[in-house]
């Protein structure tokens, strides 16, 4: 009788983690739900220490960095519109003058669709950032860039492309060309990214999970719109009588959910989620509804529900 026996975590991540598993499982699900700041919530939460958290977010980084590299792919195609810029990632000494150190980006967006992608490089010559073109982006793609000269090359490679001249115009208004899309791809990745401590070999990493976590949120709403439209799925996810149902509509008289009887230690704390900067078109959109809804969308008893009156 062989007395043979291996681990199932034998050439795993996890084979030798000093972690439990489950902390192992718990930091990874607060790494992909939870923006930066967030390495004190994991000292705290899963009782760890400052260098054991720093490092295996470190990790993870550098899982989606090798996950980025081997699932690249060209945008762009005939009659496809990418817009493509450059941007310095980083911040003024003493917080004035012009920005002296920092990180410079290249990358592209293609209209309609959205796909991007960004690369962190050294300088803005055309040695470097054609070959990156030719790299990411399919020929007879039509590119909208700005004046930058590295880019004039680019009719050379079976590109076609449209110049627009921010010093004059953000739309130019003969051909409508603009690079809108990837201005907010910057102030996106801005937001995202941390603007400190961050080290110049560690922006593909930040990049990674900038670019891996809409794909998170993006399968997440698969799967709940999944689960909802099946019957079985549905009878599973969110069985009937768990969530809080509508009693009357006309009322506004609530039948709370099972989910309140639910033990609230499974449940992940709020905390601070980094700046409390906001989007101007998330103010427009908050002022929208807050107009609608105190408006001509206002029903009789919103006011006696928000007071919390008369709730079943």
């Amino acid at each position: 009788m062989c007395n043979f026996k291996i681990s199932a975590l034998t050439n795993t991540w996890f084979e030798r983690a000093a972690l439990d598993i489950t902390k192992i499982c718990r930091l990874i699900s607060y790494f992909l739900l939870l923006n930066s700041p967030r390495q004190l919530f994991l000292q705290e939460e899963l009782s760890i220490t400052s260098r054991t958290a720093v490092d295996w977010i470190n990790f993870c980084r550098e899982l989606l960095a090798q996950w980025l590299l081997h699932n690249e792919e060209q945008i762009g195609g005939p009659n496809v519109v990418v817009e493509i810029d450059e941007a310095k990632f980083g911040r003024r000494k003493y917080h004035r003058g012009r920005l002296i150190t920092g990180q410079w980006l290249f990358g592209g967006v293609e209209r309609h669709t959205g796909r991007f992608f960004v690369v962190p490089v050294k300088q803005r010559s055309s040695q470097i950032l054609i070959p990156i073109v030719r790299r990411f982006i399919a020929p007879g793609t039509i590119i909208l860039r700005d004046c930058w000269k590295a880019y004039n090359n680019l009719k050379n490679y079976n590109y076609i492309h449209c110049v627009v001249n921010h010093s004059e115009n953000f739309v130019d208004p003969h051909t409508g060309a603009h690079t809108q899309n990837i201005e907010r791809l910057w102030r996106d990745i801005r937001h995202g990214v941390p603007r400190y401590g961050t080290r110049d070999y560690h922006y593909v990493h930040y990049l990674a999970e900038f670019i891996f976590k809409p794909l998170i949120t993006m399968t997440c709403c698969c799967l709940h719109n999944m689960l909802c439209s099946q019957s079985t799925g549905r009878a599973m996810y969110a069985p009937s009588g768990f969530l809080d149902e509508d009693n009357n509509i006309f009322t506004g008289q609530i039948r709370y959910g099972e989910w309140r009887e639910e033990p609230a230690n499974g449940l992940v704390r709020l905390c601070h989620q980094g700046g409390n900067r906001h989007a101007t078109n998330a103010c427009v959109l908050r002022d929208t509804w807050t107009e609608y809804f105190n408006g001509p969308g206002a029903v009789p008893w919103q006011e006696r529900l928000i007071l919390g009156t008369n709730v079943y």
